[in-house]
């Protein structure tokens, strides 16, 4: 996770005790990653699970397009007063952009005619519901006609 290291810093010796590669504790790790879920645990939540073309993030060149399209989703969900913007995260070649509103098709509404260029692979889950609801699921971008 070279990305990582060179925003929060990382040298010789890993904090984590492990070979580098990642959290010495992976069930650690994934608790505090799901503890922001918990405060929008009764609102509807859209996740684009954007493929990456660099699995390790390490382009900077597709760190700036991905994050530009995180804005330009932000953006349009705020002008929209469709929902926001919960979080991201890096997930196995992907990254997760986690939005919520009261309306999960709202959300979709809003952010689907922004996800044609994105790379084959990337869909959507949707969740109409509170946190135990099931998950629906769409692909979004190239290809995403043959899905």
């Amino acid at each position: 996770m070279g990305f990582l290291k060179r925003i929060f810093g990382g040298g010789d010796s890993d904090a984590g005790g492990g070979n580098g590669d990642g959290p010495a504790d992976d069930a650690e790790w994934r608790q505090s990653a799901e503890a922001t879920f918990e405060a929008y645990a009764d609102k509807h939540r859209v996740t684009l699970w954007l493929r990456l073309y660099d699995p390790d993030f390490e382009s900077m060149r597709e760190q700036q397009r991905v994050f530009a399209l995180e804005n330009e989703l932000m953006r349009a969900l705020d002008e929209a007063g469709a929902g926001e913007h919960d979080t991201n995260s890096l997930e196995r070649g992907f990254m997760a952009m986690r939005l919520v509103g009261d309306d999960a098709d709202a959300v979709v509404a809003v952010v689907l005619p922004l996800l044609s260029d994105v790379p084959e692979g990337s869909y959507l889950a949707i969740r109409r519901g509170p946190a135990s609801t099931g998950e629906d699921r769409i692909f979004v971008g190239i290809g995403a006609d043959e899905a």
